[in-house]
């Protein structure tokens, strides 16, 4: 008995030989756990986090003598739950080398805020709000998923590439997205497009879909939650603004597969289709290709498959859309770590310590890993990862429209290079085979009098001034004559003239922009205006006294 109780000890001493000699490094782990319906949950996150850490645990290249570890902390999707979950970051025993989390903005903003007062480094996976790229105010923030206000860029491109040259925007009105159609409108005048509509809503749209309908708007943006795009576009339905003339554009990087196939709405799945249409959307490139070797030495689908494996074991089931970007965003904090080894040995202030040192107040190695993490570049998860300026990602805008009732990959934007990929194989679709037009084109084609026409006026109006200069000599030869001369000769002069100046009218009326243009054309229509004034009010006038 006693030789089989030293037997399994051995192994079990042995390993935790192998774990006590490396030395913890702990990250503070913030996502949205217990959410309210349509606010962004991260708890499947959680899975491919952990296993992302057993990847880089289990990498002899990759901080060697340490082991990173995660403790987590729900923040529910609320400003006040984060500032919550900080502060017991804080105050607990453990110290925390950096930040990851959470998916939420509304959570993200506040921590983002308050970390950089703790020199500590915050990388999130799926906060995308543009508000956060903003390095004065959150100098030590990091993310994994491009900002929305650069995928902007590869929705002016789109407009810009159907020639659509008036657009509406409707948005939401949540602080999260404020920022983001602010940046689009910029963006959109900046580019020669024109906002016709700019309208925000907080529970019903209604009032805002009459407005699109009376302005004949007919190429929309829509900024607003997976939940409230249900209910505009059931509104939508109801007010019967749908039909091949009307496409949307809709952010749906948080939003779910088949999202309109959700019974919270009071219409269909079938009448919410027919008013979506072949809708576009946007998001960024969630996920690499699946035979991409990513810097775990692991295919992007063999990373996918061992995710779902996790998943399966953990109390949360429904995978992440930005899963890749919780995986990357771990190997990012790991590889800042891992290179800031060799530079803290390089700086004056720094020379003493290592990893461990980190405390609070460590201004010089905060310092060092965010100049570390601006330059890091690898193979991850969900493509090529590199930062930008306020340490922002660049990566690939996927450009989507729904055909046959799914959702078909028509175009990629880079952002880097800023070019739009449009698909070879894969076209945009539209009901009546065209690309719909933003608003009624007028198109003028000029019309001129018919020669015929005009010869036959011209020849009658001369045989009418011919007749009345006959008649004139006629009454001017007579004039001592008794009967002409108690007929009024003069008064029949002056209506004789009159009768003159509107047959010279009818000779002008006919000369029209063929024959005389610009200024010309201009003369000739004040002068026949003039002209049958005139005559009008000499032949009548007089006629009549």
């Amino acid at each position: 008995m006693p030789v089989k109780i030293f037997a399994v000890l051995i192994p079990l001493l042995c390993f935790a030989h192998a774990s006590s000699s490396k030395i913890p490094l702990v990250i503070g782990g913030v996502f949205d756990i217990k959410t309210r319906p349509g606010q962004e949950n991260s708890a499947s996150m959680i899975p491919i986090v952990r296993m992302a850490i057993e990847h880089v645990n289990s990498c002899p290249d990759i901080l060697a003598n340490y082991e990173l570890q995660m403790e987590v902390k729900d923040v529910k999707c609320r400003d006040s739950d984060a500032i919550h979950a900080f502060t017991e970051f804080i105050r607990e025993k453990k110290k925390k080398i950096m930040l990851i989390g959470p998916a939420c903005s509304k959570s993200a903003e506040p921590i983002a805020k308050t970390a950089p007062f703790y020199n500590l480094v915050h990388v999130s996976m799926a906060s995308a709000n543009p508000a956060l790229s903003c390095g004065k105010i959150f100098p030590t923030f990091i993310r994994t998923i491009p900002p929305e206000h650069f995928q902007n860029r590869g929705r002016v491109a789109i407009v810009k590439h159907f020639k659509w040259e008036r657009v509406a925007i409707l948005r939401e009105k949540l602080d999260t997205f404020e920022g983001l159609s602010n940046d689009l409108v910029a963006r959109l005048k900046k580019a020669g497009v024109t906002v016709a509509s700019y309208d925000t809503f907080s529970n019903d749209a209604e009032l805002q879909i009459e407005r699109l309908q009376q302005k004949d708007m007919r190429i929309i943006f829509g900024i607003f939650s997976e939940q409230s795009a249900r209910k505009v576009i059931c509104t939508a339905y109801n007010k019967g603004f749908y039909g091949p003339k009307i496409v949307w554009i809709l952010m749906a990087g948080g939003y779910r597969n088949e999202w309109w196939d959700y019974k919270d709405v009071n219409c269909t799945k079938e009448q919410i289709c027919l008013t979506l249409g072949n809708y576009l959307s946007t998001e960024a490139l969630m996920i690499g290709k699946d035979n991409e070797q990513t810097i775990a030495m692991k295919t992007t689908q063999e990373l996918s498959d061992e995710y779902r494996g996790e998943l399966a074991k953990s109390p949360y089931k429904e995978p992440s859309r930005h899963a890749a970007f919780a995986y990357d965003a771990v190997w990012t904090i790991a590889l800042t770590l891992n290179q800031s080894i060799a530079a803290l040995k390089q700086q004056n202030e720094t020379r003493n310590m290592s990893l461990e040192d980190f405390d609070y107040t460590n201004i010089a190695m905060r310092k060092a890993f965010m100049k570390i993490a601006r330059g890091i570049s690898f193979q991850g998860m969900s493509g090529l990862v590199q930062f930008y300026k306020n340490s922002d990602r660049l990566s690939l805008l996927n450009i989507d429209q729904r055909q046959d009732d799914g959702m078909k990959r028509i175009g990629t934007y880079d952002m880097k290079q800023k070019i739009l990929i449009v698909e070879k194989r894969q076209t945009a679709k539209w009901e009546e085979k065209k690309v719909p037009v933003c608003t009624i084109r007028e198109i003028r084609i000029p019309r001129y009098l018919s020669k015929e026409v005009v010869f036959t006026m011209d020849s009658l109006c001369t045989l009418g001034i011919l007749f009345s200069v006959g008649l004139f000599l006629f009454n001017f030869k007579f004039r001592n004559v008794r009967y002409i001369r108690m007929s009024s000769p003069n008064l029949n002069n002056i209506i004789i003239l009159g009768c003159v100046l509107i047959y010279v009218s009818g000779i002008l009326f006919g000369i029209d922009g063929e024959v005389a243009s610009g200024k010309d054309h201009e003369r000739v229509c004040q002068a026949s205006a003039w002209t049958a004034s005139f005559g009008f009010t000499m032949a009548f006038r007089r006629s009549v006294f």
